[in-house]
C-alpha cells in the first residue's frame, strides 16, 4: 500500500493526518524543537520517564497496540497537559480500596446528615413509644426492687418520665443507629472486612443483652434484697426515682461491658496469639482482678453485691479460654496443610 506522506503547516511543523484506523497512531503530533510559539514541549523520553509512553498510547487510544511513528532525534513529542493529568489520573489510581466510591467532601456531609436524621428520628419515635407505654416500663423497673418510687422535687416525675423514654427510645434506635454508622463507613471498608464487622456486631450485641438478662434476673434482685435488709423499725427506705433509675441503669450497663470479655478474648487472640494453658495457670490473677472490677462497677461497696458480680467474671474467663483454644485449633490445621503443600 501507498504510504501517506505527512502534511506540513507554514511554520514547518508535521501536521497529523485524519484520524482513521490506518494512523490511528499517529495522534501525537511531531514538532521543531526550534517552535517559535515557545509553547510547552515534552520529550518522548521525559513522557516514558513520568508516566510511560506505552501507558499513555493504551489509554489515549484505546487500548491500541500498534507503534507510534518513530521521530528523529532534533523532533518533540507535544502532549496536551489536561489530558496527561487524565491519563495519569486514571492509570496510578490506588490499588486498594477499589470498591469504595470517590465522593466530594459535600456529598460526605449530605450523607451524614442523612444518616444522622435517621437516628434521630429513630429515637424520638422510639420516646413517643416509650411514653405511650410509661406505665408498663416503670413496673417493669421497679419489680426487682418491691416498693414504690417517690421524688424530692416539683419536676421530680417529669425529669423521670423524659429519662424512661429516652432509655426505651434509644434502647429500640440501637439497631437503626448502628445500621447507619455501618452505612456511613461500608465504602472505604473492603467487602470481607464488611463481614466479619457485622458478625463482630451481630456477637457483641447478643452478649450484652446477655448481661443484661443476668443482672436483671439474677444479680439486681439478690443486691436489692441484699440492701434492703439494712432497714429496721426505727429506720426504713425512701428511695427516690431518680436514684434509682440511675442505680439500674449502671448496674445494667456494667454487666452489658462484662460480657464482652469473650469477644475481647478473641480479638486480642488474633492480634498475639495466646496460650489456653498458660491462662489457666493465671486464675488466681483474674479471680483477685474481678473483685477489684466487681468493686469499680457496682454503685454500692457491699461484698455480697461485688461477689455476684465477680462470679460472671470468672464464668466468662473460662468460656473466654474455650474461645481461644476453639480458634486455636482452627488455626492449626491451616497452618498444617499449607506447611504440607509447601513440602509438596
Amino acid at each position: 500500500m501507498k504510504k501517506e506522506s505527512p502534511r506540513r503547516s507554514v511554520s514547518g511543523d508535521i501536521v497529523p493526518a485524519k484520524r482513521t484506523k490506518k494512523n490511528i497512531s499517529r495522534n501525537f503530533v511531531a514538532v521543531n524543537s526550534s517552535r517559535e510559539d515557545g509553547s510547552k514541549k515534552i520529550t518522548a523520553d521525559s513522557a516514558s520517564k513520568n508516566i510511560g509512553r506505552s501507558a499513555i498510547k493504551k489509554v489515549l487510544l484505546g487500548g491500541s497496540h500498534t507503534k507510534p511513528r518513530q521521530t528523529n532525534h532534533e523532533e518533540l513529542l507535544e502532549i496536551d497537559e489536561e489530558t496527561l493529568d487524565d491519563v495519569s489520573s486514571r492509570m496510578y489510581k490506588p490499588t486498594y480500596f477499589r470498591h469504595a466510591h470517590k465522593s466530594p467532601l459535600a456529598d460526605h456531609i449530605g450523607e451524614f446528615r442523612r444518616r444522622t436524621l435517621w437516628c434521630v428520628l429513630a429515637l424520638v419515635f422510639g420516646g413517643v413509644l416509650g411514653y405511650k407505654y410509661q406505665d408498663q416500663i416503670i413496673t417493669w423497673l421497679v419489680k426487682p426492687l418491691g416498693q414504690q418510687l417517690f421524688y424530692t422535687s416539683p419536676t421530680g416525675g417529669f425529669d423521670f418520665l423524659i429519662k424512661i423514654c429516652l432509655f426505651f427510645g434509644f434502647i429500640l434506635a440501637v439497631p437503626v443507629i448502628i445500621y447507619n454508622i455501618f452505612k456511613f463507613i461500608s465504602p472505604a471498608i473492603p467487602p470481607h472486612i464488611s463481614y466479619s464487622f457485622i458478625k463482630i456486631i451481630i456477637i457483641s450485641i447478643l452478649l450484652a443483652l446477655g448481661g443484661v438478662a443476668f443482672a436483671y434476673f439474677v444479680s439486681l434482685p439478690a443486691a436489692l434484697h441484699f440492701l434492703n435488709n439494712f432497714t429496721n423499725q426505727q429506720v426504713s427506705s425512701l428511695i427516690s426515682a431518680q436514684e434509682y433509675f440511675n442505680f439500674v441503669m449502671i448496674y445494667m450497663a456494667g454487666f452489658a461491658l462484662l460480657f464482652q470479655m469473650p469477644l475481647v478474648f478473641s480479638f486480642i487472640n488474633k492480634v498475639k496469639p495466646l496460650k489456653p494453658a498458660r491462662l489457666l495457670k493465671q486464675q488466681r490473677i483474674v479471680i483477685l482482678v474481678s473483685f477489684i472490677v466487681a468493686a469499680i462497677l457496682t454503685p454500692t461497696p457491699d461484698p455480697i453485691n461485688q461477689a455476684l458480680m465477680a462470679a460472671p467474671i470468672i464464668a466468662l474467663y473460662q468460656t473466654s479460654i474455650g474461645v481461644v483454644w476453639r480458634d486455636n485449633r482452627r488455626i492449626k490445621p491451616k497452618n498444617r496443610n499449607s506447611t504440607q503443600l509447601g513440602m509438596a
